[in-house]
């Protein structure tokens, strides 16, 4: 019993809730559209989420739990680990 609750906790961490999807989204059609990553701002703005601090958290939940891969102390460094189905990039 105890390593299928582990299981299911392990499964209810790499997924990501509907807020984080919507993050992932639009970072996901902003790099098709232009082709670089969006900013912490234009996340904000597009999104309608008033702390930068909440696009950070959601940022960092993504990457913990593999959609994305940002690189410390560069801006706009985002590389997409997932498509917008769930499937693995790489």
């Amino acid at each position: 019993m105890n390593n299928i609750m582990t299981t299911i906790s392990n499964m209810q961490r790499s997924l990501a809730t509907t807020r984080q999807m919507d993050v992932f989204k639009f970072i996901n059609k902003h790099i098709e559209k232009k082709h670089v990553a969006p900013t912490i701002p234009e996340i904000s703005k597009k999104l309608k989420i008033n702390s930068y601090s909440v696009v950070h958290r959601h940022l960092r939940e993504l990457q913990k739990k593999g959609y994305i891969h940002r690189e410390k102390g560069k801006r706009q460094s985002m590389i997409l680990l997932r498509k917008l189905d769930g499937s693995s990039i790489i």
